[in-house]
């Protein structure tokens, strides 16, 4: 519009000889001026061929004089309200004759004074009211960005402090504020062995921030009619132990279902098959009755990576690809496989006496199953976590119940504030949903402060990393700035 606008004035200077600095100059050299002044004043003001209807009466069009007359007035109320001290009283009382009055001079000048209001109102006090608000917007967005980029020097600092004093070969770290990107940058080495930089394209291992993705794998399965929160395990196992009759799928997502961990004598260096996990989770007894209280269970979230696949007819590893990761275009997000290239994968490793050593080895079946078996980078991250803030994969309905702490049956949400694949809490007044991650030699963090729009990732390759204090502490540096 403020082009179209420009355009039009240097039309109207080019076709009619001048703007509205002429027509200024001669009403400001006298109060008494002629119809021929006037007439001509108008056409070169207004740009327009008028000369009939001004300089013949019974042309007048009634509705542009009242037009004309009312523009004056309120130009000549808005000049004094922001200061005009010399305001032609003559101006006023133009405004205030009423349609039917005088000679057609009168009308004439009415438009002429329209014009000069408007110049006088847009040309001298307007611009200078712009350039002070926009040499204040200008000042204080400068000042933003300095403040800012400060934060994040500091932020890199305290990173590369961190890690130094934790021993940790390589991080990524992804700040992502208001949609935008601040930070997504590698620090130390992916490999190192190969001395191979961390960058932003490294391949990290999720660990356990990979149930957020089969938890919304479930709640697609829910939307689309196909599971339902509060069916019975019983319902899509039928071999199961009676007890799962009073186990519910809600129960399972929110870790209130009664089931345990790996036992500890579990060979993790055993490929084991679906049905074989199946019978050994079944085996074991639940810990305590369903709902009544929380305790978090990795076979519960391998269970539920079973139920997609009976479900869909899809391993979930499949069904998160087609679902998931290749619509938000997550191109490194995938199942972990050892026997598989994957350009810019990092190595894990474990500290053992304070010797840096390479991650243990596990069979490659137990890298596929649903409770946190995943690659990814921070890119995919970002990518991720601007879907959360859309209704791309899920409802808001179905994202607000995944990000509602779980009620056990008392009422009282569990002592954890755990939803559906997200811990959920308050952290100085900020609502932070969150998770981490551990697997080996990796540990993973992701917190996302969704009120404020903030969003901190810190994927580490090092065992006992401790990222969840990284990006709890990098977030707080980010949250004071406002």
């Amino acid at each position: 519009m403020r082009e179209r606008r420009h355009g039009n004035e240097k039309k109207g200077r080019e076709n009619y000889g001048g703007g509205y600095e002429p027509f200024h100059e001669d009403l400001q050299g006298t109060k008494a001026i002629s119809r021929e002044v006037v007439a001509a004043q108008a056409l070169r003001c207004r740009g327009l061929s008028m000369e009939s209807s001004l300089l013949r009466k019974d042309h007048v069009n009634v509705n542009s004089m009242l037009i004309c007359r009312t523009w004056a007035g309120c130009s000549v109320g808005i000049m004094a309200l922001i200061g005009c001290q010399n305001v032609d009283s003559s101006i006023a009382d133009a405004s205030a004759l009423p349609l039917d009055s005088g000679p057609p001079i009168t009308r004439e000048f009415e438009s002429v004074l329209m014009n000069y209001c408007c110049w006088w109102f847009f040309r001298v006090k307007l611009s200078r009211v712009v350039l002070t608000v926009c040499a204040m917007l200008c000042g204080l967005s400068a000042g933003l960005q300095a403040q800012s980029a400060a934060t994040t020097h500091a932020v890199r600092d305290y990173v590369k402090r961190e890690m130094q004093r934790e021993h940790i070969p390589g991080l990524a770290l992804l700040v992502v504020k208001n949609g935008e990107t601040v930070i997504g940058e590698g620090f130390g080495l992916s490999n190192v062995e190969l001395q191979a930089p961390v960058k932003a394209e490294t391949v990290f291992q999720s660990g356990s921030v990979g149930k957020q993705f089969t938890a919304t794998a479930i709640m697609m399965l829910v939307e689309e009619g196909k599971i339902g929160l509060d069916d019975p395990l019983t319902k899509y196992f039928a071999d199961a132990p009676a007890a799962w009759k009073d186990v519910t799928v809600r129960e399972l997502l929110s870790h209130t279902a009664g089931f345990g961990d790996y036992p500890k004598n579990f060979n993790f260096r055993k490929d084991w098959t679906e049905a074989e996990e199946l019978k050994l989770i079944e085996s074991i007894p639940l810990a305590y009755a369903p709902g009544t209280k929380w305790d978090y269970s990795n076979l519960g979230y391998v269970t539920l990576g079973i139920l997609i696949h009976r479900v869909s007819g899809e391993f979930y590893g499949d069904f998160l690809q087609q679902r998931i990761f290749g619509p938000l275009g997550m191109q490194s997000t995938r199942i972990i496989s050892e026997a598989d290239i994957v350009p810019n994968r990092a190595a894990g490793y474990r500290l053992v006496k304070g010797e840096l050593k390479n991650q243990e080895w596990v069979a490659p079946a137990l890298n596929t199953t649903a409770d946190g078996s995943l690659y990814f980078t921070i890119l995919d991250l970002a990518k991720w976590d601007a879907s959360l803030y859309t209704e791309k994969l899920l409802k808001r309905s179905s994202l607000d119940e995944m990000w509602t702490p779980m009620k056990l049956k008392d009422g009282h949400p569990n002592k954890d504030g755990y939803g559906f694949g997200w811990f959920i809490d308050e952290r100085h007044g900020h609502r932070c949903i969150h998770h981490d991650g551990a697997w080996q030699g990796f540990e993973t963090s992701i917190d996302r402060y969704v009120d404020d729009r903030l969003t901190v990732v810190a994927l580490t390759n090092l065992s006992g990393a401790k990222p969840g204090e990284i990006t709890q502490h990098v977030a707080e540096m980010y949250l004071q700035e406002k």
